[in-house]
């Protein structure tokens, strides 16, 4: 069995980041290269997901925060999955196309990475919001909370 390079493809347009979050996740046929999980995972910054989410485009984001973190407020339209809780085989990442970007955050990125990672191994396309919602708040950009949330699975969420 042949190991495969997965490849990160993003619009970029100069910058290190890409600029309108579009990961696309291209497999590649290799030769006995192993690469990492991590290299199946796209990256945004809190200012390209902000932009995202203004663009009035349909934007899936998975917060993987505890329940007692996501009373600090979250992204409108985000949905609540705790780490501890989460599988890619749950909704609302089982119910999305595994070519449509699904953005994860946590407190500061460290557990929207691992979440992101694991779901990448079920081949769906995945982004890491660097920063997490820390990095939002300190930009100043708005969180709801969670009285305007409307229920959804574990906790309160969004549709």
């Amino acid at each position: 069995m042949q190991p495969l390079l997965l490849f990160v493809l993003a619009a970029c347009s100069g910058s290190a980041q890409p600029p309108s979050g579009e990961a696309v996740v291209e497999v590649v046929k290799s030769g006995p290269v192993t690469p990492s999980v991590d290299r199946r995972v796209g990256h945004i910054s809190v200012e390209e997901l902000k932009k995202l989410v203004d663009s009035g485009e349909p934007v899936r984001i998975v917060d993987v925060r505890n329940p007692d973190e996501l009373e600090t407020g979250m992204i409108a339209g985000s949905v609540p999955m705790p780490l501890g809780e989460y599988t890619p085989t749950a909704p609302p990442v089982s119910t999305t196309p595994k070519d449509a970007p699904i953005f994860f955050i946590s407190g500061k990125g460290a557990r929207s990475l691992r979440a992101a990672t694991s779901t990448a191994e079920s081949g769906h396309t995945v982004v890491n919001v660097e920063g997490g919602i820390e990095g939002w708040k300190a930009a100043g950009y708005p969180l709801l909370a969670p009285s305007e949330l409307l229920t959804y699975g574990v906790d309160k969420g969004a549709r």
